[in-house]
């Protein structure tokens, strides 16, 4: 029992954190980026690792009102996406 408890505030004191490759808006420099800096500066929910690109080559395209959507297509012609994790 004490293990539970004490595997339970080790969880609390550390959430667990996820990696996540931003690709569109929420780049530096693009309209939805200060969403990132909000949780970097203000709440310290995030971290900038550095900028990165895919190993494959997928489509990267632009939907209604500006929105990048990358569509599940690996290998196709359009080249690495860069983006920023």
């Amino acid at each position: 029992m004490a293990m539970a408890m004490a595997k339970a505030k080790e969880d609390e004191d550390h959430p667990k954190r996820h990696r996540i490759f931003t690709c569109g808006t929420l780049k530096t420099g693009f309209a939805n980026h200060n969403l990132m800096q909000d949780l970097m500066i203000n709440h310290n929910h995030a971290v900038f690792l550095g900028k990165y690109s895919t190993h494959l080559s997928f489509p990267l395209l632009l939907g209604p009102y500006a929105i990048p959507y990358l569509i599940n297509l690996p290998g196709s012609d359009c080249g690495p996406v860069r983006g920023e994790v």
